[in-house]
């Protein structure tokens, strides 16, 4: 079974390139999080107005089961390669961006409000949360980022696309999950808004530059031709 696994890590390309880009993604954010610097605090009033809600508990969790679901999808189901190999660099190209930010601005929040003790299960599922999460380094949110990036390249599936109901059942999902970094005071509307603003270049560069370029060389081949 372990044999079967390395020769398949092996032959996928875009596996060892997520597997290896994890290890180092997870060790420069270790250090970034323990790094002594001064914190730029990113809150405003418009997240002091958004109330606290435990139960939004529930899709912020699930994110990281719908992160682990698509990219096993695009790197070892995906029968489109270029889509998977789309997929794969805007994953890389935000995570490098956020960890370029948080190491030239270090940000951060104080809007986590004191939990009581013995609440419900998800008061206590915050309170874990919050015990391994600094509110650090949020700036721009990667909840966000990779819940967009995701469903963006889930929906442009021809299979996908045409189940109208697991599209719509999708983006609500979505929502649920962006809302939630809000609700739990994980994150502010700053960095909620530049994930988006990050992935909507991201999009440019990686799928709408990228398809142009493909078409005019074609192009110009069948010309020349």
């Amino acid at each position: 079974m372990i044999r079967k696994g390395i020769q398949y890590l092996r032959k996928n390309t875009l596996l060892q390139v997520m597997v290896l880009y994890g290890l180092f993604y997870q060790m420069a954010f270790f250090w970034l999080e323990r790094r002594a610097v001064r914190v730029h605090l990113l809150t405003s009033e418009l997240d002091e107005k958004i109330p606290f809600c435990e139960y939004f508990i529930v899709p912020y969790f699930l994110w990281f089961i719908y992160i682990a679901a698509a990219s096993v999808f695009f790197v070892c189901f995906c029968k489109d390669y270029e889509e998977s190999r789309r997929y794969v660099l805007s994953f890389c190209a935000g995570m490098t961006v956020f960890l370029l930010v948080s190491f030239l601005y270090p940000n951060g929040q104080d809007l986590r409000p004191q939990l009581e003790r013995g609440g419900t299960v998800f008061v206590e599922a915050v309170r874990f949360l919050y015990r391994i999460d600094t509110p650090t380094n949020i700036l721009p949110s990667m909840h966000v980022y990779v819940t967009v990036m995701n469903s963006i390249a889930l929906c442009r599936q021809e299979n996908i696309r045409r189940r109208k109901g697991f599209v719509a059942g999708l983006w609500m999902f979505s929502v649920l999950i962006i809302l939630s970094t809000l609700f739990l005071k994980q994150h502010c509307v700053v960095d909620v808004i530049s994930a988006f603003g990050m992935y909507a270049v991201c999009y440019i560069l990686v799928y709408r530059r990228e398809r142009g370029y493909v078409y005019g060389r074609d192009r110009r081949r069948l010309e020349s031709a």
